[in-house]
């Protein structure tokens, strides 16, 4: 075993050996010195998070805190390079807003206190950015408003021949959310827009959409929806419908026509007024060639004269307006050389166009007897057990369970059934 004097000399004589001893020296030594004998310096802590308990102040007065809502305020300190540059120090440096003074809703300047964490002995917080905050607290409101378009042009928007329709907007309703105190101000929507004039088509604008109200409305504080749930809504579209202006003929269309009833049989039809000025899209004014005002089925007509009377209102517009006030059409529709026959409902009624799945029980007509109506030769050779005669469940879903209302149709290929007709049929 070798004596410790030849260990150590062979250790002092070892460069290497010394080297390492003296690099883990020289670390103990510098790391002492950094952690007892740090000098002191300042630095400037920025974007340190306010803490604002809004929690509470809503629990305990129901107040919300609305406009900037999140603050960073940047901090000044003196203490031990070693401390006050680790992240470890800033990560524990806190600044809390003090809510006593919040009460009430108002504009309240709330005082920043810095906190720092246990291990940061002396070390000084010299100042802040900014001592103190200003949050503004109110109730919570929301209200539906009603967006109305406005038009400011004084000049004509369409141009010599054409006429400028009602203006309308995307989103009719608009959900107005804040503080109380400035939706209660808040009185209604606008969308004002400023159109092109001597226009041939419709025009889409966009816009900012405005409040009116008692005063000014602070609109940092208040959001707009334009559904529940939806992005906010700063702007709308409003649409202003340009037409070109003709005369048509009026007309009426039929349904429920018999395949071999004939337009050259004794039928016939007029409309009054005969023709009316119209506002038709530039797109249609190739195509229409009249103006339908009513859609009759055959079970509406009686032999001789049948009169309609059609509010203005009920016609299918087609994308047309009525510009020169007609208010009603009157449509006499005369039908000769036709008689009509009343047969008793046969024993038993078939159900007709079942869908795919469907278990049909029971059917039940609604009546006894059914009135068909056609040319005096056909009416009265029809014998209803022989016709397409049946409750028509075209409509069902197949999912129907139990009783349900369906229509019966009679089929005939020169007659037509008077009056509507219904069944009750039993779905399994």
């Amino acid at each position: 075993m070798k004596r410790p004097t030849e260990f150590f000399r062979k250790i002092l004589y070892n460069n290497k050996i010394l080297a390492v001893i003296c690099f883990i020296t020289a670390c103990i030594i510098w790391l002492v010195v950094a952690v007892e004998l740090s000098p002191e310096t300042t630095v400037t802590i920025t974007d340190v998070p306010v803490t604002v308990d809004y929690e509470s102040v809503n629990k305990s007065f129901g107040l919300s805190p609305f406009g900037e809502s999140d603050y960073k305020v940047d901090v000044s300190v003196t203490g031990r390079r070693l401390i006050v540059e680790s992240e470890d120090f800033r990560q524990g440096l806190t600044v809390v807003a003090n809510i006593s003074p919040v009460t009430n809703a108002g504009t309240y300047s709330l005082r920043l206190e810095p906190n720092l964490t246990s291990n940061s002995d002396n070390v000084v917080i010299n100042s802040l950015s900014y001592s103190s905050i200003t949050v503004y607290f109110d109730y919570s409101a929301q209200e539906e408003f009603t967006l109305e378009p406005v038009i400011s042009n004084e000049g004509e928007i369409a141009a010599p021949g054409y006429t400028a329709g009602e203006p309308y907007v995307s989103s009719k309703k608009i959900t107005v959310v804040g503080p109380e105190s400035e939706v209660n101000k808040i009185t209604g929507l606008e969308a004002v827009v400023q159109a092109k004039e001597n226009s041939t088509v419709t025009q889409v604008i966009t816009t900012d959409i405005t409040a009116k109200s008692t005063t000014a409305v602070n609109f940092s504080y208040v959001t707009m929806y334009k559904a529940k749930g939806s992005a906010e809504a700063k702007t709308a579209e409003v649409t202003i419908p340009v037409y070109k202006i003709v005369t048509l003929d009026t007309s009426v269309g039929f349904t429920g026509k018999p395949s071999a009833y004939s337009d050259s049989a004794d039928f016939s039809y007029t409309v009054s007024p005969s023709s009316v000025e119209l506002g038709i899209p530039e797109s249609r004014v190739d195509t229409m060639v009249n103006f339908a005002v009513k859609k009759i089925d055959f079970s509406e007509l009686k032999p001789g004269t049948n009169r309609f009377t059609v509010d203005a209102s009920e016609v299918e517009n087609s994308g047309c307006i009525i510009l020169d006030g007609t208010e009603k059409f009157t449509v006499t529709v005369v039908v000769n050389k036709a008689e009509t026959a009343t047969l008793k409902v046969p024993e038993k009624v078939e159900c007709i166009n079942v869908p795919e799945g469907v278990d049909v029980g029971e059917v039940k007509p609604a009546f006894s007897s059914v009135t068909i109506a056609g040319p005096a030769e056909s009416v009265h050779s029809v014998v209803l057990d022989g016709t397409d005669f049946g409750a028509d469940l075209s409509a069902l879903t197949g999912e129907e369970k139990g009783d349900v209302q369906v229509p019966v149709v009679f089929a005939d290929d020169n007659c037509w059934a008077i009056g509507e007709y219904t069944a009750t049929v039993t779905i399994n």
